[in-house]
Parts: C-alpha cells; structure tokens; sequence
C-alpha cells in the first residue's frame, strides 16, 4: 500500500508498456477505484471487481452515483468533500456489501482524479466482538460471585484468575499467577486434573471434572472444574477453566 501511494504522488510512468499503478493495483489486498472528479470510473483492480460482484468492463464508464452498493451509503459524500478540500479522507463503516461486514474507506485525492480504496475490516471486527464479549462475560461472572475463571499457559501455570476463583481459595489474585493449577487441587484429584488439562492443551478435548480445592487454610473446598483449549491463529496458547462451588457428597 505504501509502494501504490508512493506512485499516486509520482507521474505515469511505464514499463514494458505496463502502467506500473496498474500492475501493482492488481497485487494489493484492497479494492481500489479510480475516477474522474465528476465521479466517472477510470479504473478498478481486480478485489475491486470482486467487491462490486462486476467486471472492469461493467464498472468503466460508470458514475459512482450509479452504483446501488454507495448511493445507499454516506461514502459518495465523503468524495465530495475531497473534491472540495483536496485532502484525504479515511473513515470506517458497516459495510454497503453486507451484512454484518466492516470496511476501511479512504478517499485520496491525485491530480485530476480520485482514488477510492476499500479495505474488508470484517475479521478483525468480528474479533474485537469477540473480546468485547469475553470481558464482558468476565464482568458478569465477577459479580456473579459463584462463578471463578482460571486461564493456564501451555505448561498448566495460571497467568490469569479472577476474584471469584480467588475468594473460593481465600487468595488474591497476585498470589496465584504462576501458580499451576494442579497444586490447587487436593492431592488424589490431581492426577485426573493433570491428565485432563494436558489432554485439553494438546488434543483440544474439552473436560469436565468434580474435584476439590484446597484453600488457603487448608480446608477443601468441593468444586467443579470445566476446561477447554485456548487456540488462534498462533496455535494453542493455553487453557480456560470455568470453576463453580458444588455441594458436598
């Protein structure tokens, strides 16, 4: 993207008789379009082609008004203002192509033409969802107060615990971090616990287990523990635990 906004500030040049801000156009991961100041298409790379669901033929020649996907959406105004301004514009949407989806939009203004750019921010959305909810779930969770949360790295040391979790221990939470989570456990269940959690790091078995804790004065404290892999695009990275008070037997 660098190397393509480089060339917008340079004149055409060729190469082989190649227009090299279209070769390199058609590399990058954005839709980019081009168009005239009075919003007449230009041209459009090959993910801009696919965004619109149209060929290059079909969008060459067009206006941008004509376009179902942006006269519904506020984009055709932010063209407007650098048509006005010359300065660029950048903003983030939900996206006019569907449902659900977030974009990138920026609007960069180059001699007697605009560029448009596109760029799908759906997955890093639907991540930054995902760990919105995650913490929110460990909010509930804390003020449920019978609900503990326990994550372990790959080596089964806890690098992070609540209050809840703590309190069933008669701990804080600073005490526990680095702590493996087996040694919490009272000693004839921490076999079954060993097992499981290394079953859940390496297999991703998901485990379900009645055990005892032992708390800080050393009474137990019947509980039962749920674990399941924690894996991403990294591999995996440890293991959560969901730990609730059970009655004695």
């Amino acid at each position: 993207m660098d190397q393509y906004e480089a060339l917008l500030s340079r004149p055409e040049e060729t190469v082989g008789g190649s227009n090299p801000l279209t070769e390199l156009g058609n590399w990058l991961t954005d839709a980019i379009v081009q168009c005239d100041r009075d919003s007449t298409i230009r041209h459009v790379n090959r993910v801009a082609e696919a965004l619109f669901r149209r060929s290059a033929n079909e969008l060459v020649g067009q206006s941008l008004e004509s376009l179902p996907e942006l006269a519904t959406s506020h984009l055709l105004a932010l063209v407007a203002r650098v048509n006005a301004t010359n300065e660029p514009e950048t903003v983030e949407v939900a996206s006019p192509f569907g449902q659900g989806g977030w974009l990138r939009f920026r609007c960069l203004p180059w001699r007697d033409s605009n560029v448009l750019m596109f760029r799908d921010l759906s997955d890093a959305a639907t991540a930054q969802r995902l760990a919105e909810t995650k913490n929110a779930i460990v909010s509930a969770m804390n003020r449920h107060g019978g609900i503990g949360y326990v994550r372990t790295s790959v080596r089964g040391v806890i690098d992070r615990t609540d209050i809840p979790f703590a309190t069933m221990l008669g701990l804080p939470e600073d005490r526990l971090i680095g702590t493996p989570l087996v040694n919490l456990v009272a000693r004839e269940a921490r076999m079954a616990v060993r097992d499981a959690l290394e079953d859940t790091l390496d297999r991703g078995t998901e485990h379900r287990l009645d055990i005892d804790l032992v708390a800080n004065g050393g009474e137990t404290v019947p509980a039962t523990l749920a674990l399941a892999q924690i894996s991403g695009l990294r591999g995996v990275s440890g293991a959560a635990g969901i730990v609730t008070a059970r009655q004695a037997a």
